[in-house]
């Protein structure tokens, strides 16, 4: 990767055959850019077969970089904040991309260039798989076939024509994925079954594209409402909200936030919110020393009984059974 104006290059990194490590079962690296472009940290996970990566970093100047790689790769990347515009010579078209959204790429080998079009925090995370570990795992269906012949015809393809809301069932899985703390052929055993998981949620997510009510295309400002909408949720799980009052604070009303908030995001207002606090419950439970009564009200449940209803409903078991 080049710093495009200097043309000085930031990172060169090369990898054994099909990702294994040369020693041990998994490998780590961690990259720290040079103060003058900014904040940020880049890490990077691989074990045989599979590649991850996230960065985040607040650029100090909108910035351009150029990059090339001679790896065949199926990458799954998620945007998690900021905007970005890519430009590849396999593809005909560049490829935008803003916070929130996913897709799945295929590339074999190539080079081309970034922009990271303002100076916000981007932040971003991205599975990369060799074509015969994703291959195993793809289904028959229309979009899949088409995907499926780019790969054996080695051209450079796009699995879904838009870009698609993350959900917070993927964000879920990013997080654990980025909190784990196993470590030898447990982190790799334990990384794998998530890797799937998420290429499920993904999976899914493309096969009802079609049957997603979307209206036309939604203007910048209103993606911007419905993105402060959504981190203010993220930011008050225990506080009693309305939708009369997430509309008035964004500056819109009560229908256009409704039907721009599900399109955007794949969910509801509050089917958004309600996943964010047993997702939050459940991680509380596990890790925490937390009682049941704690975390109901962490989550601004007042009575536990209606939290361990709504946490069994979730996710099949209830919360005093999960702790035990």
């Amino acid at each position: 990767m080049y710093l495009h104006e200097l043309n000085e290059l930031l990172i060169e990194s090369s990898y054994p055959t099909n990702f294994k490590p040369e020693e041990g079962v998994i490998a780590e690296r961690v990259y720290i850019p040079d103060p003058y472009l900014g904040t940020g940290t880049i890490r990077e996970i691989f074990f045989e077969g599979i590649h991850m990566g996230s960065a985040i970093a607040t650029p100090a100047s909108p910035m351009v970089f150029d990059f090339e790689s001679d790896i065949e790769i199926v990458e799954m990347h998620f945007t998690l904040h900021g905007d970005s515009l890519t430009k590849m010579e396999e593809y005909k078209d560049s490829i935008s991309i803003h916070s929130n959204q996913h897709n799945i790429f295929y590339a074999c080998g190539g080079r081309g260039q970034t922009r990271w079009l303002t100076q916000e925090q981007q932040n971003v995370f991205e599975i990369k798989m060799r074509p015969e570990v994703f291959l195993k795992y793809l289904p028959n269906d229309r979009r899949a076939d088409k995907f499926r012949q780019g790969i054996l015809q080695k051209k450079a393809s796009i699995y879904a024509e838009r870009h698609l809301p993350i959900t917070p069932e993927m964000l879920n899985v990013i997080q654990r994925i980025l909190s784990c703390n196993r470590s030898g052929i447990y982190q790799k055993m334990y990384l794998e079954s998530l890797t799937i998981e998420l290429l499920l949620l993904q999976l899914e997510h493309m096969a009802a594209i079609d049957k997603m009510e979307m209206p036309a295309r939604m203007k910048k400002t209103e993606v911007e409402k419905m993105q402060a909408v959504r981190e203010f949720l993220e930011a008050n799980l225990s506080e009693p909200l309305t939708l009369a009052r997430l509309a008035r604070m964004v500056g819109t009303n009560e229908y256009n936030l409704k039907r721009n908030f599900k399109a955007l995001f794949g969910t509801t207002v509050f089917g958004y919110w309600s996943d964010l606090k047993m997702q939050e419950a459940h991680h509380l439970l596990l890790h925490e020393a937390k009682s049941v009564g704690e975390v109901s009200l962490h989550i601004g449940y007042k009575n536990p009984q209606h939290f361990s209803t709504a946490f069994k409903r979730k996710y099949g078991i209830s919360p005093s059974q999960l702790k035990a």
